[in-house]
């Protein structure tokens, strides 16, 4: 059965700390999940599957790079991956690149994480650099910019 997607409400910000806190080592606060979904630069849209949260993604249009949204995250219930729920989540981001007039999506990945960096080749995304000491919290770890280009007018590189 698939998942409906849709955009956040106020009521599920428990639920997403919930599953931030079961799927993260380092996760969103309650106040920090609160704070993205009054900012208005960031979405959070949620996968519900009988009234109950399952997956979300939290992403924000970046002003100082015209082309580009970037993902900050997406998390699915243990209990519902591999049910393609995450790829569910990316589309429906991938439709907001037209109502934003944008062209690319990028995130950024954790050198240490690589079952998310499978997952996001998985779904078209190639990483273009390394962030040294990117992550402030934990290991100050570096990370991997990954860019999937829906359309063709931007080079990699104006990343």
């Amino acid at each position: 059965m698939d998942c409906y997607i849709r955009e956040c409400l106020k009521i599920d910000i428990d639920a997403i700390v919930k599953l931030e806190k079961s799927l993260f080592e380092f996760n969103y606060t309650r106040e920090e999940v609160e704070e993205i979904f009054n900012h208005v630069d960031y979405e959070i849209i949620v996968a519900e599957k009988k009234e109950q949260i399952v997956g979300y993604a939290i992403f924000k249009r970046i002003r100082q790079l015209d082309n580009f949204i970037q993902i900050t995250c997406i998390g699915v219930a243990k209990e519902h991956q591999g049910q393609k729920i995450g790829k569910q989540l990316f589309n429906a981001i991938k439709k907001r690149l037209q109502i934003y007039n944008k062209y690319s999506i990028y995130a950024m990945i954790r050198e240490t994480n690589l079952e998310a960096q499978l997952k996001f080749r998985s779904l078209g995304f190639k990483a273009t650099k390394i962030l040294h000491n990117y992550y402030e919290i934990g290991s100050k770890e570096p990370a991997y910019v990954m860019v999937h280009k829906v359309k063709n007018k931007i080079l990699l590189h104006d990343l």
